[in-house]
Order: C-alpha cells, then sequence, then structure tokens
C-alpha cells in the first residue's frame, strides 16, 4: 500500500486513469492460484516489469506454464532469464521498446514458440520443487539438526546457465 493508505490501483487511477480505454482494462482482484496458473497458460505475452528486490514465484510458475516473459533487465530477472533465449529483456525506463516488444509479441506468437520452451526448461532446471528446491531445503534442514548451522549448510548459489 502507498504511504497514504490509497490502494496501487487508485494511485494509477490517478495517474493515467483519463487516458485508458476502461473498457479494455480489467481489475480482476485476487484470482485463486489455479485460475491464476490457467491464465499463465493462456496468455501471449507475461509482462513482469517491475524493480523486484527479489525474483517473483508468480514469475517461476508464469516460465513454467510456458508463458512468454517480457522484462525489465533488473538483477533478479537476469539472473534467470536470458534475453532472446528464454525471455525478452528490456532496459526498465524504455516504454517504446515494451510496446514494440508487446505489440511484437501479440501479433506472431508463433515466432516466439523456442523462448516460450526454454523458459519451462530454465524453470524444470532451476526450479523443479522434487528435483532442486526440496532437496536443497532438506540438506539445510538435515545440517542445522547436525550441528552444522552456518554458511556449510547453505548450497552455495548456482551461476546461470
Amino acid at each position: 500500500m502507498p504511504a497514504d493508505g490509497r490502494s496501487w490501483k487508485a494511485v494509477m487511477m490517478e495517474e493515467v486513469g483519463a487516458k485508458l480505454d476502461m473498457a479494455r482494462v480489467h481489475f480482476t482482484g485476487r484470482i485463486p492460484h489455479e485460475g491464476l496458473v490457467a491464465l499463465f497458460r493462456l496468455t501471449r505475452a507475461h509482462i513482469y516489469y517491475t524493480y523486484p528486490f527479489v525474483l517473483s514465484w508468480s514469475l517461476v510458475e508464469a516460465m513454467g506454464c510456458e508463458a512468454l516473459i517480457i522484462g525489465s533487465d533488473t538483477p533478479p530477472l537476469a539472473e534467470v532469464m536470458r534475453d532472446g533465449e528464454n525471455g525478452i529483456l528490456l532496459p526498465f525506463f524504455d516504454h517504446e521498446r515494451l510496446a514494440d516488444a508487446v505489440v511484437e509479441a501479440l501479433a506472431h506468437p508463433d515466432r516466439y514458440v523456442p523462448l516460450r520452451k526454454a523458459a519451462r526448461r530454465t524453470m524444470l532446471e532451476r526450479f523443479d520443487l522434487h528435483a532442486h528446491c526440496l532437496p536443497k531445503q532438506v540438506a539445510l534442514f538435515d545440517a542445522v539438526l547436525e550441528g552444522r548451522p552456518g554458511t556449510d549448510a547453505i548450497p552455495a548459489p548456482e551461476t546461470a546457465p
């Protein structure tokens, strides 16, 4: 929430609401997880344009659903995304390139099938629960239970492909 207590929707509407065709803008509110996954499977472009501090679970899920990721070239995204390989990364403040990329993705979805498939492969190779995440978490707990809490209990981060 913004510091003044308004919602982010209210802030956005105040800033750009008069410029929007409200017949084409939909505010869904909270979407149940199953609905969100279904939406990721349908989308032609998943726009992840934010300045995140950490990588979002929702981005990883969108990758797993073969959504075409068009994102801001920020450190958390650059850690897992490779421009032109498994998604599209653009400079954060270049709104014209963002608009062009979205129009291109919507107009020619078949051109981006390889990126969509590569995004899913990246998700499976790095974030699959049973193959990667859960074993690392169990190893961390085992190390703590064995009395080895500290840096040796935490696996070294993998380098991005």
